[in-house]
């Protein structure tokens, strides 16, 4: 499929624009947050004899491993809901989720959340209040790494609705070639080759459901998280590591210096001196424009 035409396709899709609605970060957030540790800015992140524009260095973790176990199955299961929720002849409906996705091997995730000081947040990935929250512009990142940063979906069935709402005009048999495994992966395929190159191909609405709904939306017991996830797609460079016993391929990801705006101490910290030895190091590597910020969440670990 030629360039020209995914573009045709991309403006006059119904149900990519209700995706972009839902999917866009908000104008009003400025700023993202990463939680993480002090360990990790000290040992990685804020990179060591640096090139230009790759000042700062964050891990995007292969979907595979991300720490909801639903993940990507949670996907699978909306859009399922979705074609059912429109095909003429249900009998023997082919499942999305019975055709190998191996495509999903090339997709790396780093996670951000629009929340800056969050209770959960600092249990689940800021070790448990003594970690902190990097606060990472928007705009900058966004310029970087457009289009593959989008906010997730928490599975609703307002979303079902609207989007069976879209596609009810376009009633298809099962017998259309629309649902055959090998058109569905070439669909998929086509969409992250050329979302490398700025555009997001599509073969129709259906294989654009499926792009979207696989790696964004989640449970909605995660919603606390107001997710926004940069997606990096990659084939080579892959690294690996080991947590919790379990070995990890991820990749590294690059920002430059002005994209660290903010950094949030998180509350089981010795705050004071927390804030103290953060603004020496900060300054000591060239850091001197970010802002320092003290939880204000009264927590005491156990």
């Amino acid at each position: 499929m030629e360039i020209k035409n995914i573009k045709k396709i991309l403006e006059e899709s119904p149900t990519i624009k209700y995706f972009e609605s839902i999917i866009k970060i908000p104008e009003e957030v400025t700023t993202i947050y990463h939680y993480t540790t002090i360990e990790a800015l000290t040992n990685g992140i804020i990179v060591n004899n640096a090139i230009k524009d790759k000042e700062i260095c964050l891990w995007a973790s292969n979907c595979e491993y991300m720490n909801d176990p639903d993940e990507v199955k949670t996907g699978y299961q909306f859009l399922n809901k979705i074609i059912g929720s429109y095909l003429d002849n249900k009998e023997n409906l082919p499942y999305v989720s019975e055709y190998d996705y191996t495509i999903k091997d090339k997709i790396f995730i780093t996670s951000f959340s629009t929340q800056n000081d969050s209770l959960p947040m600092w249990k689940m990935y800021g070790k448990d209040g003594k970690g902190i929250a990097l606060g990472i512009d928007k705009e900058i990142i966004t310029k970087v790494y457009k289009p593959l940063i989008y906010k997730c979906i928490y599975n609703s069935d307002k979303h079902i609705r609207e989007i069976s709402q879209i596609l009810k005009p376009k009633k298809i048999t099962r017998d259309s070639n629309i649902y055959d495994s090998e058109e569905l992966k070439k669909g998929l395929e086509k969409i992250l080759e050329t979302a490398i190159s700025g555009i997001i191909g599509v073969i129709n609405d259906i294989v654009t459901t499926l792009a979207y709904s696989i790696f964004l939306v989640k449970n909605k017991d995660y919603s606390y998280e107001d997710e926004i996830r940069l997606y990096t797609i990659a084939e080579e460079n892959i690294a690996f590591r080991c947590k919790n016993d379990l070995i990890i391929p991820y990749i590294n990801v690059f920002l430059p210096k002005e994209a660290l705006k903010e950094i949030w101490i998180g509350p089981t910290n010795d705050l004071n001196r927390t804030n103290k030895s953060l603004r020496t190091f900060l300054d000591a590597k060239g850091f001197n424009n970010v802002k320092i910020f003290k939880s204000n969440i009264h927590y005491r670990s156990t």
